[in-house]
């Protein structure tokens, strides 16, 4: 018992853009021994000076795994545990598969959860928000036509997805969600059920 209470812990965070991704692992990131990282942040890095709207390209996301990675096994390192946030566009969804399996080799207790609040509290998100890219989505949601939004949403029915995974978190607070899906794990020393 003593060897799994050192074992770090790694909660893996996605959904749609606008899901409350970043405001759930800041809270995370809020706890003693958490940190929280964003893989966004390692995208707006790596997309420096380049054209608005560019796609990110299968190279990239390679490296941004690896710096993320690194990154990861830095706070280990320290002691930390890590709340990791990210966008899933594709089925398979490799972000995921990739983070899953480098994590679990590193010992890592894990866990996964998917933000996902209906289509109407996500827009009211983004509108409230008014990114660039949110705004150019909502344009082209007006056109009725496919965007990356939907193939964020569309990956949900992966089969590498399990349902109890996804959260509807359109009604609820930030504070709710953590309390509600994440505390128990965040602030337990030793083991946790599986929920």
């Amino acid at each position: 018992m003593k060897q799994d209470m050192k074992k770090p812990k790694a909660i893996l965070i996605f959904g749609p853009a606008g899901s409350g991704k970043t405001s759930t692992a800041n809270r995370i990131g809020e706890n003693k021994g958490w940190v929280h990282i964003s893989e966004d942040e390692y995208w707006g890095e790596i997309k420096k000076n380049r054209p608005e709207g560019e796609l990110r390209t299968h190279e990239e996301q390679k490296i941004i795994w690896q710096r993320v990675l690194r990154d990861i096994k830095k706070n280990f390192r320290k002691g930390k545990n890590v709340a990791l946030e990210f966008l899933v566009y594709e089925d398979p969804p490799k972000p995921l598969l990739f983070y899953k399996k480098e994590l679990s080799n590193l010992g890592a207790k894990v866990i996964i959860r998917i933000l996902n609040p209906p289509i109407n509290v996500n827009l009211a998100r983004r509108i409230k928000r008014g990114l660039p890219h949110d705004l150019r989505h909502l344009k082209r949601k007006l056109k009725k036509e496919k965007c990356l939004d939907d193939l964020q949403r569309d990956v949900l029915d992966s089969r590498y997805i399990k349902k109890d995974w996804i959260i509807n978190n359109g009604r609820y607070s930030i504070e709710e969600i953590y309390q509600k899906f994440f505390a128990e794990f965040v602030e337990s020393k030793g083991m946790v059920s599986k929920k």
